[in-house]
């Protein structure tokens, strides 16, 4: 592992679909944005949003010892689109059209306890987000919505290419910024004439030998066992209902109540 100062000494990256990674989470980013007044808090104290449910949605977490310290959500574009949809949505449509697969790295908070090594808890984080999505296919893009002061330095760090706005998102100016293609993520982190913030990430994205990364194959056990209550919480299923009753009310096909047994 890199040498990131004895704080870290036992830190390890989760990247997982399971269910107590995925509650980790949800629960440190609900956590957070109460705290910055993004979210109002809710009985299960974890942020679920529909885009979640989109195929290969996936949970980083970074532990230290057993303890959750830090997160961000990867969440790919599927049928719920992508969460910076709500502001940015021609922008992002875009970005559709010039690619064959996106994703928007969501969610991203770190435990209040740990923000006095912001630096080095986001160099872990941000690290294991650039080699996960590094792995995709050419012309993969990746999106992410962060406060404008920090846009520009932001982007230096995570490969951006475009920016718009700032725009409001949860109740606070937000800058979207697009990436270049990640799979040439490599050449990117190994100039040595970039940042020394990027220099933080290059040290996770181009370890060879990352001990202190837990990369998990897909299982789908967060759905099974989590979300099920999340979306009786949020009121999705009802709200999904309605949108589908006026749909079928619009062909002349059943509406969904009546088909229920």
């Amino acid at each position: 592992m890199p040498t990131t100062g004895p704080t870290l000494a036992s830190a390890r990256v989760v990247v997982s679909d399971r269910a107590a990674v995925a509650d980790d989470a949800m629960r440190l980013t609900h956590d957070a944005y109460v705290e910055r007044s993004f979210l109002q808090p809710v009985p299960s104290g974890r942020r679920f949003i529909a885009q979640y449910l989109n195929p290969a949605t996936r949970f980083v977490v970074v532990y230290s010892g057993d303890e959750p310290i830090a997160t961000a959500t990867l969440v790919p574009d599927g049928p719920f689109g992508l969460p910076a949809d709500r502001a940015f949505v021609e922008e992002i449509d875009q970005v559709r059209a010039e690619s064959d697969t996106r994703c928007e790295v969501s969610g991203l908070s770190i435990a209040s306890v740990w923000r006095r090594q912001t630096r080095l808890v986001l160099g872990l984080l941000l690290g294991t987000i650039v080699r996960v999505n590094g792995r995709r296919a050419v012309g993969h893009r990746v999106v992410f919505v962060v406060e404008p002061r920090q846009a520009v330095v932001m982007s230096s760090v995570l490969m951006g290419e475009r920016s718009f706005g700032p725009r409001p998102l949860l109740g606070a100016p937000g800058t979207l910024v697009v990436t270049r293609d990640l799979s040439h993520y490599r050449t990117f982190f190994a100039d040595p004439a970039g940042p020394s913030a990027r220099g933080l990430v290059a040290e996770y994205a181009l370890d060879p030998n990352p001990t202190w990364l837990v990369d998990e194959p897909p299982s789908g056990d967060w759905r099974r066992l989590l979300v099920p209550s999340l979306v009786e919480e949020s009121g999705l299923l009802a709200r999904l209902e309605r949108q589908l009753d006026l749909v079928r009310g619009a062909v002349g096909a059943p509406a969904t109540s009546a088909m229920i047994s």
